[in-house]
């Protein structure tokens, strides 16, 4: 662009000017936002947070202005004080929406940036302009917001649909591993596996494995590194797609396999102990534990967790939920670097507020925190929540079940879709629900 100069000539009777041709907006900023959100009984509060802190992207080229982080849901796009920055103090319209006339942009007055909106910036010069299209991105549905679907499907009246195969089992543990959902559950004398398609839920294949699984396998069940491993007896079986199953090693003295996190794979010996395995289960050390706590340690662990810690990538946080030897939920946490399984060792959590004592618990990690599922007095209507590592919990209203829980052959799991997955022995039924923001796309 050519840059004409402004000036003040002297040494005649009268100043001439020379003006600028050129135009462009250059900065974009929101003032002070109104937000409206009604709750459950329909009431209808206001607040306000400040627009400045939502970037606005300017591009020359095409002639847009958007916001690539979307404002909250609620928020009054109807009603927009803006301040806008212009190339030499060029002059801005904005053009109205039910016509085509331009009036003057003030930026006392507030706009309707509801949908979208044409700007001029009009040159000192009067005669040259350039037009942008102005977009603001608002969220659509509460982020916090959390809903479940049945994945089964309805019938005519709106029922969820149940799968008779699963009412059949006695025992059943979920997990996720690549685009599928596996379900893995006991028929009293063998364990079953079930698969579908993560995007799916309502065909399922019965798997036909090359080994047979004793009934209590499933308990065993964990993935990682894009493989499922299983205990069989003590031999440690592992395969990629539920179907194919081929020795990772033998008489590993393991119990129960708990998780993996950061290269390494963790379990319970059969004397009670942690173990660890950084060469994908082919050999296990016994992993440290903080000493002190032995009547503590967990005889069966329930529920496993891993949250990335967000000042080290390399580095995380597992959390294990289980019974000790007196049937009293523990948790015990564990310090992760890649490739270092034995760099921390294991430590008993004392929280502040009694660690929910609950019967057949369900927990797994999920917008990091740790879920727990469990019956009290046979029953469950909601999941109890944990936001530091098991020390605080509290019933959580977001994530009520979308039917009482009054069974003990139940399952969770968690996809690569943020989805989480309930399954219902008693009834057959397959439930899927999903924290609305996080499965949202940064466009």
């Amino acid at each position: 662009m050519v840059v004409g100069m402004t000036s003040c000539l002297g040494g005649s009777d009268h100043d001439e000017y020379t003006y600028y041709s050129d135009a462009a907006i250059t900065s974009f900023t929101l003032g002070t936002m109104n937000k409206y959100l009604a709750n459950s009984e329909g009431t209808i509060t206001k607040s306000t947070f400040s627009g400045s802190t939502y970037k606005f992207n300017i591009d020359q080229e095409q002639g847009l202005i958007f916001n690539t982080d979307s404002l909250p849901y609620g928020t009054d796009a109807t009603h927009v004080v803006t301040s806008i920055g212009t190339l030499n103090s060029g002059t801005v319209f904005i053009k109205n929406i039910d016509d085509d006339e331009y009036n003057y942009y003030v930026s006392t007055d507030s706009m309707d940036l509801s949908v979208e909106r044409k700007l001029r910036v009009l040159a000192q010069d009067g005669k040259q302009y350039r037009e942008y299209t102005l977009k603001l991105n608002v969220h659509q549905e509460d982020g916090e917001a959390f809903a479940w679907k049945s994945a089964l499907g309805t019938d005519d009246d709106g029922n969820a649909l149940a799968n008779a195969d699963f009412t059949a089992l006695t025992g059943m543990k979920a997990i996720a591993l690549g685009d599928n959902i596996y379900l893995f559950g006991s028929n009293g004398s063998e364990t079953l596996i079930y698969t579908t398609n993560k995007n799916d839920g309502k065909n399922w294949s019965l798997c036909s494995p090359n080994v047979t699984l004793p009934a209590d396998a499933y308990k065993t069940m964990v993935s990682a590194f894009q493989f499922m491993y299983v205990l069989n007896g003590e031999t440690l079986l592992e395969s990629w797609n539920g179907m194919t199953w081929s020795t990772a090693a033998e008489n590993t003295g393991l119990r129960q396999l708990i998780g993996a996190a950061e290269g390494c794979l963790f379990a319970l010996s059969t004397s009670g102990k942690f173990m660890v395995s950084n060469d994908f289960g082919e050999t296990w050390t016994a992993d440290q534990t903080e000493s002190g706590n032995d009547a503590s340690m967990p005889v069966v662990v329930e529920g496993y967790s891993y949250v990335s810690l967000k000042t080290n990538s390399d580095m995380g946080q597992i959390a294990v939920i289980g019974k000790d030897a007196s049937g009293n939920t523990v948790v015990w946490t564990k310090l992760t670097e890649y490739r270092k399984p034995l760099a921390y060792p294991w430590t008993l959590v004392e929280g502040t507020k009694e660690t929910p004592q609950l019967a057949s618990i369900s927990a797994f990690g999920y917008d990091n925190s740790i879920m727990m599922l469990g019956l009290k007095d046979g029953k469950a209507t909601t999941y109890n929540v944990s936001k530091d590592i098991g020390i605080n919990w509290s019933a959580s209203s977001k994530y009520t079940l979308p039917t009482p829980l009054t069974t003990n052959v139940y399952t969770t799991t968690v996809d690569g879709n943020n989805f989480i997955w309930l399954f219902y022995g008693d009834s057959g039924q397959v439930w899927r629900g999903r924290l609305n923001r996080l499965g949202w796309e940064r466009q």
